[in-house]
């Protein structure tokens, strides 16, 4: 980037992955995780009409209880409205506009259309590349961490990302060891795995021990050391 050049959101702005309104939750989990993705555009008739998160499947989970399989729940139940911005926007524009309005993701439209999206990751790999050795990670880290217990169960850490918003926590024994972190992704592969072999209701109600859970789903997680 040449100094004192504008950087607009189109520069930085990734194609707009998505699927059509009549698509189940299960299809979208399996696509999120295919394309490594946190979000997806909604469409009805080709034409944008929401926009679906992890954090939204996260909180259909835990209001529903999971009461319905993944398979039998249509996106559009779950979906919002999208925030869009013109492709013009500069990037501290946008930044700013995401913090006012508090998403984690802009469509970037042009002429009426949808292009592309922007996300808070975007944003921060733009200034990660552009403005390196600006700021420490102590400078801007949380200086505390959200963690469980290896006993508590599935639904208890739902509730408490959801509450705390964030998408990962730490996994932690009695004597508060770290012994992993589990993510959005974890839960979501363990709910599409387990529907298939039996009442996904089931699993909100097992604990986090490593006969239950951890044994189970570790090879999806990033383990920070075993005992």
């Amino acid at each position: 980037m040449k100094q004192g050049s504008i950087v607009c959101i189109k520069d930085i702005m990734n194609i707009p992955i998505g699927v059509e309104s009549n698509y189940t939750l299960d299809w979208v989990i399996s696509k999120l995780m295919t394309f490594g993705i946190s979000r997806l555009f909604i469409f009805k008739d080709k034409k944008p009409i929401g926009i679906v998160s992890e954090k939204d499947i996260l909180n259909y989970f835990y209001k529903e209880k999971l009461q319905k399989r993944v398979s039998k729940v249509f996106i559009n139940e779950l979906m919002h409205d999208i925030f869009f911005k013109d492709s013009s926007t500069t990037i501290p524009e946008a930044a700013k506009f995401m913090i006012d309005h508090k998403c984690s993701s802009i469509g970037v439209s042009s002429n009426g259309d949808l292009v592309g999206i922007v996300t808070k990751t975007d944003i921060a790999k733009f200034y990660a590349e552009n403005y390196p050795g600006k700021n420490q990670v102590a400078s801007q880290m949380t200086s505390n961490y959200f963690s469980i217990f290896t006993k508590d169960t599935l639904l208890d850490m739902i509730q408490k990302m959801i509450e705390s918003e964030i998408s990962r926590m730490i996994i932690v024994r009695n004597e508060r060891n770290p012994v992993g972190i589990i993510a959005t992704g974890n839960i979501f592969r363990a709910v599409l795995d387990i529907e298939s072999e039996e009442n996904t209701q089931k699993i909100l109600n097992i604990t986090l021990d490593f006969q239950n859970f951890w044994s189970r789903y570790e090879d999806w997680s990033v383990c920070l050391y075993r005992s």
